[in-house]
């Protein structure tokens, strides 16, 4: 006799529900199936490469739909799934677009229906669960008929949104990276407006008294980065003149974030 077929239903908002069975869902919600299928298998010693699964949705006694599959692992995040997204899910051989169909074939009223699960062994097929569900489809099946194309191919659909997550990991990486940078430094422009000599400009930072020498081309704009929160004294002299001839251009402190400062 098929044991009882319980249910997690993922809603497309909020945390997802485990059912015993009997509960209505609707629109975009995705049902894993928390089956016997791992334990039967290994309470029977089951090769899953010489067997089958058979799932069947039903209504009133009419099947609306079915699928055949084999699965390469069960257990543990590997489970059925009655209806999936595989945007969401890596997909398994569960999954399938004709429950999906089926519902959006349905009329948009409450509709009962009925799950079972076989296992298909040496050409016989064994119901081991069987559970209840009631779809309300008053509000329509917009959001099934969404998912329909993502089966065309399951794999594809599944590592694009893979990469799409990647992309939106690694550029949420970036700009965190960029923004503690920003908490660390500010930056200035210096603009030579020599026309044919370099420029040397001076950056003596005021508490320490180090040194840090920039080249500036003829007519070219370079920037420097500080830390925030230090002095420095500006001095420049152009490529003809000795270091010790500097003359004092300003003192450059973070109120000058994103300034430019002409040197020559």
């Amino acid at each position: 006799m098929a044991k009882p077929l319980n249910f997690i239903l993922w809603k497309p908002e909020g945390a997802p529900d485990f059912s015993p069975g009997g509960a209505t869902f609707t629109d975009g919600t995705t049902i894993e199936l928390a089956s016997a299928a791992a334990s039967y298998v290994d309470e029977n010693g089951l090769d899953l490469t010489q067997i089958s699964f058979c799932l069947v949705l039903e209504s009133e006694g009419n099947e609306l739909a079915s699928h055949t599959f084999q699965m390469e692992a069960l257990g543990g995040a590997t489970n059925l799934w009655l209806l999936a997204n595989p945007k969401e899910t890596n997909p398994n051989g569960s999954f399938t677009g004709v429950f999906i169909q089926a519902l959006c074939d349905l009329p948009a009223t409450q509709t009962s229906l009925t799950i079972k699960i076989g296992v298909i062994a040496n050409g016989d097929t064994t119901w081991i669960n069987e559970g209840n569900l009631v779809f309300d489809g008053s509000a329509g099946s917009t959001k099934y008929q969404e998912l329909l194309p993502l089966f065309d191919d399951v794999s594809a659909s599944r590592n694009e949104a893979v990469q799409a997550t990647t992309q939106a990991y690694e550029q949420k990486r970036e700009d965190e990276a960029k923004a503690r940078h920003a908490a660390n430094y500010f930056e200035v422009f210096f603009k030579s407006s020599h026309e044919s000599q370099t420029t040397y400009v001076i950056c003596k930072d005021l508490k320490s008294q180090s040194e840090t020498i920039i080249e500036v081309q003829p007519n070219a704009r370079v920037s420097k980065e500080f830390w925030r929160g230090s002095n420095h004294e500006i001095l420049a002299y152009p490529q003809n003149v000795s270091k010790d001839h500097a003359h004092k251009v300003t003192t450059v402190n973070e109120t000058q974030e994103n300034q430019e400062i002409l040197v020559r």
